[in-house]
Parts: structure tokens; sequence; C-alpha cells
């Protein structure tokens, strides 16, 4: 999307329910200062939008462009790797507890003939 100087919509690929997204109070206000201003924004419930504005100046105008991207899929690689973490967490204890069940077994069961006494003829 690009702004005027005074935060007014020139142009923008977007819309959210047909209409332009209105920005948080601020954005502008922190971008003037810095040159740049990046955050988080919700515009609706559900839609989560990683942003970028940034001031520029040319001779003939000024103004503000802001990038902005979708986080929906940042949060599902999010939730994917959790799972991952949680199934292979598991996997490890699981195979901890069975080789040291393995290699610290009891004797008798190690071998069936030791639990049995040898008879002598």
């Amino acid at each position: 999307m690009q702004y005027l100087a005074p935060g007014t919509p020139v142009g923008s690929s977007v819309s959210l329910n047909g209409k332009l997204p209105t920005l948080p109070s601020g954005v502008f206000d922190k971008a003037k200062q810095a040159g740049g201003n990046r955050f988080t924004w919700e515009p609706q419930k559900g839609v989560r939008i990683a942003a970028v504005v940034m001031k520029f100046s040319s001779s003939s105008s000024s103004g503000y462009v802001l990038a902005g991207r979708s986080l929906k899929e940042i949060e599902k690689r999010e939730q994917d790797l959790l799972y991952m973490t949680l199934i292979a967490g598991v996997a490890v204890l699981v195979l901890s507890f069975l080789a040291t069940w393995f290699a610290h077994r009891p004797a008798a069961m190690a071998t069936p003939e030791a639990a049995t006494p040898e008879k002598h003829i």
C-alpha cells in the first residue's frame, strides 16, 4: 500500500471484507521518527499481518510505503514444529527405556536355561 505524507491511502493491492484496512494509530508517527516501522497487526479476529512501513521522499512527493505478509503460514509451521518435537521427545524416551531395560534385565530372563537348575544323571 502507498500513503501520502499525512497517511492518506493512494493505492493498494489488498482489501479486507471489500475495504482497505485501517492501520493502527501511531504507525506513521513511528515511521516518521525512525524512518521505518516494523509491527504485527490484527485488523480483524483471525487475521494477523507482519508489516513494515517505510518513509520515502522524492523531489515530487513524499509519503509511506507499507508491505505486509500473513502470519497464518508461519503459525502453521510453528504448530507443526511443536508436534514434531513432542513426537520425537516421546520416541527418544521410549527408545531410552527399552535400551536400558534390555541392557539391565535379569540374567534369568536373558537365558531360559539359566533359570532352571541342571539335572545330572
